[in-house]
């Protein structure tokens, strides 16, 4: 969960040529990117614990799916 301030103080950071309004869409851009890759990679984890049986371990419970 990335603040937008953090991400904007990044980005002029990077590229103080761009005004504030311009960082700040591209931040905008980045944390739903970020946002979009987190969901992917839980939903990946999940599929890989649902269909994976780890040899002399005990039975591990699974969270409860909650996306947002």
């Amino acid at each position: 969960a990335y603040k937008i301030k953090t991400l904007v103080d990044a980005i002029q950071a990077d590229h103080p040529e761009l005004s504030q309004d311009e960082c700040e869409q591209r931040a905008l851009v980045v944390r739903r990117e970020l946002h979009r890759l987190n969901v992917s990679w839980k939903r990946s984890q999940e599929r890989f614990r649902r269909r994976t049986v780890l040899v002399g371990l005990p039975e591990i419970p699974l969270p409860e799916y909650k996306p947002f």
